[in-house]
């Protein structure tokens, strides 16, 4: 799980978990991943993943949610 603290995001010790899992997943995740930030930073590329996420688990990951839930958090930050 990523969290920003003293000026960074930092990792764990805390786990999203595989169920609801990363943002990404389609799976009602919240809370943001090293999955999620790798997706975002264009390390993890959505085409070259098998499309079994969401809820009936035929979907890609979803880039678009992923970012949104980036861009909340930078709100939050920029206070």
């Amino acid at each position: 799980r990523l969290t920003f603290r003293s000026g960074t995001f930092r990792v764990g010790p805390e786990s999203v978990g595989s169920q609801p899992g990363p943002v990404c997943y389609r799976k009602g995740g919240t809370n943001l991943s090293v999955t999620d930030a790798n997706l975002t930073l264009g390390r993890v590329l959505p085409e070259y993943f098998p499309k079994i996420f969401g809820a009936n688990e035929d979907e890609p990951l979803d880039a678009g949610t992923t970012r949104s839930v980036f861009e909340t958090e930078a709100a939050k930050i920029n206070q």
